[in-house]
């Protein structure tokens, strides 16, 4: 009966230790930050965003349809401890190694629907291959504010070039008067 007890504790033990490994860096970013004063995350489940799908086209909702979560991460530069480049190069830091690539946004220009992004101020990034992610990220930074807009689930750079193309070629009338 003891050297049961004491396997089942052992494989409890190695069990739980190799969960801690398979967090993903993204996860420790979210989590390095989530204290920090100046400091905004959100976070939206598959069955968030699900009642929104009626107000999506078929690509976007095709796009969407692997996706399990988006998690937000804004950091004010006056409010906080940190530059807004310090994170950002943190940010960029923590992804830079594998199974984690950097996606040129060349990649996702599709004839005329191409990405006016400076390199120096916006990085796609992804985990995996270009054929199958199941984490892309989006850091960029705008004066003294870095964002972090992540998206968890199964995609890839055509389905990257679908929503870039409907993006750019959506054409929002915001009259609202505050």
């Amino acid at each position: 009966m003891n050297t049961i007890l004491k396997t089942v504790a052992l494989l409890a033990f190695v069990f739980a230790s190799l969960q801690g490994l398979t967090k993903s860096n993204s996860d420790k970013i979210y989590n390095m930050y989530l204290r920090e004063k100046g400091v905004t995350i959100l976070g939206f489940s598959k069955s968030t965003v699900e009642p929104f799908e009626i107000f999506m086209d078929d690509i976007t909702r095709d796009v969407t349809r692997d996706m399990e979560k988006i998690r937000f991460l804004a950091y004010n530069e006056p409010e906080g401890h940190f530059s807004s480049v310090q994170v950002f190069e943190r940010i960029i830091d923590e992804l830079n190694e594998k199974p984690y690539f950097f996606i040129n946004p060349d990649e996702i220009d599709v004839g005329n629907c191409e990405l006016d992004v400076n390199d120096d101020d916006v990085k796609l990034i992804g985990r995996g291959n270009r054929n199958y992610m199941d984490e892309l990220h989006i850091i960029f930074i705008d004066n003294d504010t870095c964002f972090l807009v992540s998206f968890f689930g199964k995609t890839n750079i055509d389905d990257i070039r679908k929503l870039a193309c409907f993006s750019h070629s959506a054409h929002w009338d915001w009259d609202w008067d505050f």
